[in-house]
């Protein structure tokens, strides 16, 4: 990280941004590789050696993954490029990108071409577009392109539905930006290594706080989904008040 040319001097923040790269990976079974590794930590201010294990994870991909990316990545190249690693993809693209019908499959999709800079670059998607329905009406349409090119085999439906698995990490980026927001703004520092500071320290909060939701529901016999962030956040700012005042 560091500050981009022509950066407005004290805005370092404008400079940074967030990104994921997450997997449904069972608990159990990193627990167990690790055991079986013989790779757990040995000092309490080590990093757990689960969370080691994700972070290799997050450095690959490989044939039988499933990558979903938000409308904010596609281009032809990181498209070809992660598609050349043997993973699936379902990625959003937004309007500007141009897909004609090529074919038009029987569950309503449609076989369409991603295009590079050069008239050679063309490669085969999978067009899946819908909208959402709820109580406040009806939402944009949602353009996915997929290397799923079978219908048969991956179901629109069903690829919908783990598109929309994804928007719970937006949860998270909301949280961190609005609701962990301090007066001072959400950061503060206006150096790299500041930053850095600041964001680990962020999550790190988020992270405990999470747990502490889990915990309760547990004891409670609840939902951890049914339990709003900011009203906890609420009641730890009021206990750390109440323990440290003067």
């Amino acid at each position: 990280m560091g500050r981009a040319e022509g950066a407005v001097a004290g805005r370092l923040t404008d400079d940074v941004s967030i990104g994921l790269l997450a997997t449904v990976f069972p608990e159990e079974a990193v627990e167990a590789a690790v055991d079986e590794a013989g790779a757990r930590e040995e000092r309490m201010r080590a990093l757990p050696s689960k969370l080691m294990m994700y972070l290799a994870m997050a450095l690959w991909l490989e044939p039988g993954m499933l990558l979903v990316a938000d409308r904010g990545f596609p281009s032809y190249d990181l498209y070809t490029a992660a598609a050349a690693t043997g993973a699936e993809l379902l990625w959003r693209v937004s309007a500007s990108f141009a897909l004609p019908v090529k074919k038009r499959l029987a569950d309503g999709t449609y076989l369409s071409e991603l295009r590079g800079t050069k008239r050679t670059e063309r490669v085969k998607v999978r067009v899946i577009e819908y909208s959402v329905a709820d109580d406040d009406g009806v939402s944009e349409v949602f353009c996915l392109i997929t290397t799923l090119l079978d219908p048969e085999t991956a179901p629109a439906l069903e690829l919908a539905r783990n598109y929309a698995e994804r928007w719970s990490v937006e949860v998270l980026f909301k949280l961190v930006k609005v609701d962990l927001r301090t007066s001072g703004g959400v950061l503060r520092s206006g150096r790299p290594e500041g930053v850095r500071q600041e964001l680990w320290a962020l999550l790190c909060v988020y992270q405990a706080l999470r747990t502490l939701i889990t915990r309760a529901a547990v004891i409670a016999g609840a939902d951890p989904a049914r339990i709003s962030f900011p009203p906890v956040l609420d009641a730890v700012k009021s206990s750390v008040r109440t323990a440290f005042s003067p």
